[in-house]
């Protein structure tokens, strides 16, 4: 059995005719009980969505930066391990 928490807040915005009409049908199609029900539910998805979103970025950032100090530890490795290539050649000939 579901709990609900009261609503008792209130949300208006304006709509043209053609936007109604496109969120009316859009409602029907999902199976809502009505255009608030289902205004709501896209609303609070969305809003979900954008949040894991931006902790995702976040973590891309973090991720990104490890990649870039990878990056430049393994050039600073090949620069190490070239050096003493480039003077055994040189001595060899």
């Amino acid at each position: 059995m579901a709990i609900y928490s009261p609503r008792t807040r209130l949300v208006n915005f304006r709509l043209s005719e053609d936007e109604y009409q496109t969120l009316k049908d859009a409602a029907i199609r999902q199976g809502a009980r009505s255009i608030s029900d289902f205004a709501r539910g896209a609303i609070l998805t969305s809003v979900t969505a954008s949040r894991a979103e931006a902790g995702g970025q976040m973590d891309l950032t973090g991720l990104e930066r490890k990649v870039s100090e990878i990056q430049h530890t393994v050039e600073r490795i090949s620069g190490l391990l070239a050096s003493p290539q480039s003077q055994v050649s040189t001595q060899d000939a």
